[in-house]
C-alpha cells in the first residue's frame, strides 16, 4: 500500500493532471493571441498616425499621372471635336490603351485653377482617400492645418490657363485630381511636400529625342515655371524638401499607333531652390542635387541624371 500510496504521489503530486496541462496551454496560448492581438492594434495605430515614405507617395502620383495623360488627351479631342463640329465625337482611343477604361477616361477631365481649388476643398472636408489608400491621420491634419498655403500654390502654379488664353479656350495643361498635395517622410525623417499630378497635352517626339531628352524639355519647359509657387508654399508649411509630378506624351509620329505616356518626378531641398530663385546657383547646379525620377513607356520608374 505505500508502494502505490508512493506512486501515486509520483504520478498525482509531482505531475501535473493531464486535463490541468491542456487548461494552461489554453491559457498560454490565449494570453499570447490577446497580447499579438494588442501589439498588432498599437503598430497599426502608429501607422495611422505616421507619415508615409514619400518614395511610395511619388510611386503612386506618378503612375497616377501617366493614366492621366491618357485621360486628358481623350478629354482633349473630344472638347476639341466639338468646338470644331457642335457635337460629341466618335473619338477613338489608341489602339495602346485598354478599351474597358475609355469610358472612365472620356468621364475625366484636366481641372482649371478654381475646379481644382474646389476639389481639393472637397478632399480635405471628406476622408481624405487617394485612390484606394486612406491617407494617414497625422498627413491628412498637415494638409489640413496647410490648406490656405496649398490652395494659394495650386493658383500660382496656374498651369491650367496661360494669363492670355480666353475663358473658353482648351486648357493645354492643368492638375487632373483634387488630391493635389501629400506630405511624406525621406529616410532622415525629414518632411516631403509632393505636388501633382500635373500633366500636359504636348507630345514630344521619340524620334528625334531620347527619354532623357525628352525629360531635359520638360524640366525646362514645364518644373521651372513651378519653382516659385513650390518654395513659397514648402517654406509656409516648414517642410525641408519639395517636388511636383509631371506627366506627358511620347509620340512616334512616323506610327500613329505608338502613343506612350510619361510621368517626370522632380524632388529638392528647399535650400537649393531658394539659392536658385536668389541666383545663387545656376539651373545646372540645381538639378544635379536634385532628386529626379523618371515613370517610362514600359512602366518602369527609376532614377534618372540631366545634362544641360
Amino acid at each position: 500500500m505505500k508502494h502505490a500510496a508512493k506512486t501515486h504521489q509520483e504520478v498525482y503530486g509531482k505531475t501535473a493532471h493531464p486535463k490541468t496541462k491542456t487548461i494552461k496551454w489554453l491559457a498560454i496560448g490565449a494570453v499570447t493571441i490577446i497580447a499579438l492581438l494588442v501589439i498588432g492594434g498599437y503598430f497599426f495605430l502608429r501607422s495611422k498616425d505616421r507619415l508615409p515614405l514619400y518614395s511610395d507617395l511619388l510611386h503612386d502620383m506618378m503612375r497616377h499621372a501617366s493614366f492621366g495623360v491618357a485621360s486628358f488627351q481623350v478629354y482633349l479631342a473630344e472638347s476639341r471635336y466639338e468646338q470644331l463640329f457642335g457635337g460629341p465625337s466618335r473619338f477613338q482611343v489608341n489602339s495602346n490603351l485598354d478599351e474597358s477604361i475609355v469610358e472612365e477616361l472620356r468621364n475625366k477631365k484636366t481641372l482649371l485653377d478654381e475646379e481644382v481649388v474646389d476639389e481639393f476643398q472637397k478632399w480635405i472636408a471628406s476622408d481624405m482617400t487617394a485612390g484606394f489608400k486612406e491617407v494617414p491621420v497625422r498627413e491628412a491634419n498637415l494638409i489640413r492645418k496647410n490648406a490656405p498655403s496649398i490652395t494659394d500654390m495650386i493658383r500660382d502654379i496656374s498651369y491650367s490657363r496661360q494669363q492670355l488664353q480666353p475663358p473658353n479656350e482648351i486648357p493645354d495643361s492643368g492638375f487632373i485630381s483634387g488630391c493635389v498635395a501629400r506630405i511624406g517622410v525621406n529616410n532622415k525623417n525629414e518632411q516631403v511636400l509632393l505636388v501633382g499630378p500635373i500633366v500636359s497635352s504636348t507630345m514630344y517626339n521619340t524620334l528625334r529625342l531620347n527619354e532623357t531628352e525628352r525629360a531635359e524639355l520638360v524640366v525646362k519647359e514645364q518644373v521651372l515655371k513651378s519653382l516659385r509657387a513650390l518654395y513659397d508654399c514648402a517654406e509656409s508649411i516648414g517642410v525641408k524638401h519639395v517636388g511636383i509630378v509631371f506627366g506627358y506624351i511620347s509620340k512616334d509620329f512616323l506610327n500613329e499607333e505608338l502613343t506612350n505616356f510619361e510621368a517626370l518626378g522632380f524632388i529638392t531641398a528647399i535650400e537649393d531652390c531658394q539659392q536658385f530663385l536668389e541666383h545663387d546657383i545656376p539651373q545646372e547646379e540645381l538639378f544635379r542635387r536634385a532628386e529626379l525620377f523618371l515613370f517610362d513607356r514600359e512602366f518602369n520608374i527609376k532614377r534618372i541624371e540631366l545634362t544641360f
